[in-house]
């Protein structure tokens, strides 16, 4: 009986320590998503493809972040790697148009520069991390 009653106990302990533990990560996780959202951008590439012999152009979906002030976002190589044109939707709903700079398709990762010409506010950035922070 006294060995049941420390086993319930325990088991309590541990279930409040992991609830917890899950809502720590669930607020790290929610102030990242927040520090990231607004760098995250849309990307809409028309693709060439001729699988049929014929020319037949593809519209797909994709994201990326913005990594830097001039506007190189990363992506997948799938995405923009062999994109015609690309749309871009930003934060703010605005679209701008980017061209594909280089990309490695081993990785599966691609660099596009937005056209920034026409966009008069800031644009925001994504700062990378390390898995000791």
């Amino acid at each position: 009986m006294k060995t049941n009653c420390y086993l319930k106990l325990f088991l309590i302990f541990m279930f409040s320590i992991s609830n917890i533990y899950a809502q720590s990560m669930q607020s790290k996780v929610y102030e990242a998503r927040n520090k990231v959202m607004p760098a995250l951008v849309h990307i809409q590439p028309v693709i060439k493809n001729y699988r049929t012999g014929e020319l037949e152009k593809q519209a797909v979906v994709g994201s990326g972040f913005i990594f830097h002030k001039d506007g190189y976002v990363v992506t997948n190589y799938h995405v923009a790697g062999k994109a015609e044109r690309i749309i871009c939707t930003l934060h703010n709903k605005e679209q701008v148009t980017a061209k594909y700079i280089g990309g490695d398709p081993m990785t599966d990762l691609a660099v596009i520069k937005l056209d920034l010409s026409e966009y008069s506010e800031d644009i925001p950035v994504a700062k990378f991390g390390n898995s000791d922070s």
